[in-house]
Order: structure tokens, then C-alpha cells, then sequence
């Protein structure tokens, strides 16, 4: 996966570590969960000394950030593989769950780990400047879709964009989580589609669901 450009100019190298052990803690997130977070661990998991991981995390605090920029990266990097140019706002609504249960399927682990995190945000001021602005993103991504869906006469003309985007991403998050493994996402995505769309939806589509 292509690593994105650095605010800071670091270079190429630097950011393969920061990403090996961004993967590293998050395997230990998934795992331990947060309480249970090591940086000995994470250090032994990327086959570096203490020293060198605190150089580039910077501590725990610093840790978390390099999980949630590694999560960020993920998630854009899923979104950028289909370009939206000409899609309806249903359209994109429906991409947004065939992205969904894509990143589900190649990496697992992505949504156990924001849910672990976003547990803890509410009583963690460091968690929560990683986190809450990464799930305020896309509730304006979603929001922005309904919109626009009500313009282009896609989506129901009554939806209030805002909370409907939280109906959207509860949905998601509900459907993907560990024990609804065994739903089948299709007909449940074409349900969720119903709700928003103006007129017939047919059986939700996606690749090697």
C-alpha cells in the first residue's frame, strides 16, 4: 500500500517503521485490548528494541496516533480504489457499503480496533483527539451524501442529513459486527438502502460477498 505524503517530510523509511508498528500495536489491540497495550510488546512484535519504537511513537499517546493515522490510511486507501465521478448519492451510498464489508473481508481487524478505541474515547482525552475527528469525517462524508441525495431526487426529500447519518453508520457498524458474521450482508445492505432511497431498490450487489 502506497504511503501517503508527511506534513513533516519524513522520509519513506521512516514511515514503513511507523507503519510496521502501527500494525504491530494493533495486532496487540486485538489481542490484549487497550489495557492490555505494551510498548515492550509492540517492540518485540516489530523486532526493534523499546528505545527505538519510543523514537518513532513517542509513547503510549503517541501510539495511539500512529494506529489511528494507520487506520485512516486504510480506510481512504479502500475509498480511493472506485472513483465516484457520476454516481447518484444512492450510488455512493451503496459504494460506502461495498467498502465497508470489503475492509471487513481484507482486514479484519480495522473495526474491532475503532470500536476498542472509540470505547474508551468518552473518558480518555488522548484517545479521543485520534479518534472522535476521524469518525466526525465520516459522518460528514455520509451526511454530505444525503444531501446532495435529496438534489439529485436518489434519496428520500425529507431526510434530515445529520442524524440520518448516524442511522447509516449504526447500521454499518451493527452489521459488521463479530457475531452478525453469519448474516447475510446482501439482503441486509438492500434493507438498509430502502430506508434512504426514494423509489425501488434492487438486491444489493458487491464483489465475492
Amino acid at each position: 500500500m502506497p504511503l501517503p505524503a508527511d506534513p513533516e517530510g519524513e522520509s519513506p523509511t521512516a514511515l514503513r517503521r511507523k507503519r510496521e508498528i502501527a500494525l504491530a500495536a494493533r495486532s496487540e489491540l486485538l489481542e490484549k485490548g487497550f489495557e492490555g497495550l505494551r510498548m515492550r510488546a509492540v517492540a518485540e512484535r516489530c523486532g526493534i528494541n523499546v528505545a527505538t519504537l519510543d523514537y518513532h511513537a513517542g509513547g503510549k499517546d503517541g501510539l495511539v496516533a500512529l494506529v489511528a493515522r494507520s487506520l485512516a490510511e486504510d480506510f481512504e486507501s479502500r475509498r480511493l480504489r472506485t472513483s465516484r465521478d457520476g454516481m447518484s448519492a444512492l450510488e455512493e451510498l451503496e459504494q460506502e457499503l461495498r467498502d465497508f464489508r470489503a475492509s471487513r473481508l481484507e482486514q479484519p481487524d480495522i473495526h474491532p480496533i475503532m470500536s476498542i478505541l472509540s470505547r474508551r474515547a468518552p473518558n480518555d482525552p488522548q484517545i479521543a483527539r485520534h479518534i472522535l475527528p476521524m469518525k466526525a469525517a465520516w459522518h460528514g462524508r455520509i451526511a454530505a451524501i444525503l444531501r446532495r441525495g435529496a438534489a439529485d431526487g436518489s434519496l428520500r426529500a425529507g431526510l434530515d442529513p445529520a442524524p440520518a447519518a448516524r442511522l447509516f453508520i449504526w447500521s454499518l457498524l451493527s452489521l459488521g459486527s463479530p457475531e452478525q458474521h453469519t448474516l447475510d450482508f446482501p439482503q441486509h445492505a438492500t434493507e438498509i438502502l430502502k430506508l434512504f432511497a426514494s423509489g425501488p431498490v434492487g438486491r444489493f450487489k458487491g464483489p465475492d460477498l
